[in-house]
Formats: structure tokens, sequence, C-alpha cells
């Protein structure tokens, strides 16, 4: 029997969720990442999907996780602070380490969007040292979750 065709919204959220689990629960990074204390909306209009990332609370973060995340309509009391929007093939790219961030938001694949005039872009840029080291654990990351198949 063939395999069903493989659902892209499915398959793309199955790669968020694998690397925000391991973004959220890493014992440098997820600290670095919820002490920014940036809340953003990723949109990703090729999938319809929208994802919300803030900093955990303190009894989360008093158990090791220090960012959350949530698919869909915003959780009560969040409120984003930028908007991210890409393709989720850039997307996919820019977590791999297969994308430059800077060269996909000079051609326009990647757009970001400060929602509070508290953000501006050096803020959003301090982002980078913290997640673009973690680009070469990604890989071990997915084959540990089982998702060879999402690999570059």
């Amino acid at each position: 029997m063939p395999r069903a065709a493989a659902d892209p919204a499915a398959d793309f959220r199955t790669l968020f969720d694998a690397l925000f689990t391991f973004v959220a629960r890493h014992p440098r990074a997820g600290p670095k990442m919820a002490d920014l204390g940036l809340s953003g909306r990723g949109v990703f209009p090729d999938l319809k999907l929208v994802l919300n990332v803030a900093p955990a609370g303190m009894k989360l973060r008093a158990r090791g996780v220090h960012v959350t995340w949530s698919w869909g309509a915003a959780p009560k009391g969040f409120a984003a602070q930028v908007l991210v929007s890409c393709p989720s093939a850039v997307a996919n790219r820019l977590c791999q380490g297969k994308e430059n961030p800077a060269l996909a938001l000079d051609r326009g694949d990647l757009s970001l969007s400060p929602l509070d005039p508290s953000v501006n872009e050096r803020r959003l840029l301090d982002l980078l040292p913290v997640l673009v080291p973690l680009r070469s654990e990604v890989p071990g990351v997915l084959r540990k979750a089982g998702l060879e198949r999402l690999l570059l």
C-alpha cells in the first residue's frame, strides 16, 4: 500500500515543536533567549500557520523550561512584540543553518516587523548569537526525535 501524501503543515509543526523543545530546555540558549524578553509571532503564509513564542514564566523557568510556544490563536495574555514572516522552507533552512538570516532579510524572503516601540533592530539582532550556534546541533535533535526525513 503506498504511503499517504505528506502533510507539509503537520511536518513543519512537528519540526518546530522538536526545535523549540530543544531550545526551551537548552542550558545556555534557553535562559539567554528568555532573558531577551521578546515575545513574537511567526507567520508562515504558505502553510497558513501562526506560531506564538514567549519567555516562560518563573515557575516553568525554575523547572528548566525557558521558552513557551503555541500554534494558532494567541494564548490569553500574550502580546507579540515582533512579527516574523517567511515561507516555511526559508524558516526550515534558517533553523538548519542552510540560510543566512541577513541575506534572507535583504532578499525579502524574511520580514521582521516590530509591533512594540521597545523592539528595535538591535534587540532583534541579539537573538542571533543565542540561536545561530545551536544550528550545528539541529541534525542530532531531529534524528533523536525520529525526524530524519525533515533534514536538509
